[in-house]
C-alpha cells in the first residue's frame, strides 16, 4: 500500500491522472475551441472529475495543510464549475 492508499504503487493513480485530468482536457480543449457542441459539457465533466479527485484522495489518505495543495486544487474545481455555469459558455 502507498501512502495509506489501496494502490501498491503510483502507477493506477498515475494513468488515471494522465488520461483523465491530462489527455482528454486536451480534447476538450479541441471541443470548446472549435465550438463543439460537446465541449461545453465536457469541459464540466473535466472539473467536476478535478473535484471528485481531489474529495477520494481526502477521503482515501486524508488532508494534509501543509502544503494546502488539496485546498487549493479542489476550490479552483469548485470555482471553475461555477463560472462556468454563471456565465453560460456554451458554444
Amino acid at each position: 500500500m502507498v501512502g495509506g492508499s489501496p494502490f501498491d504503487s503510483y502507477l493506477i493513480p498515475g494513468l488515471i491522472l494522465l488520461v483523465v485530468l491530462g489527455i482528454f482536457p486536451l480534447f476538450v480543449l479541441y471541443g470548446l475551441w472549435t465550438r463543439q457542441y460537446w465541449g461545453w459539457i465536457s469541459a464540466l465533466l473535466v472539473r467536476t472529475a478535478l473535484i471528485v479527485w481531489i474529495a477520494v484522495e481526502v477521503l482515501i489518505i486524508g488532508y494534509y495543510p501543509q502544503p494546502p495543495l488539496q485546498l487549493i486544487y479542489g476550490s479552483l474545481g469548485v470555482v471553475s464549475v461555477i463560472l462556468t455555469l454563471l456565465l453560460g459558455a456554451r458554444g
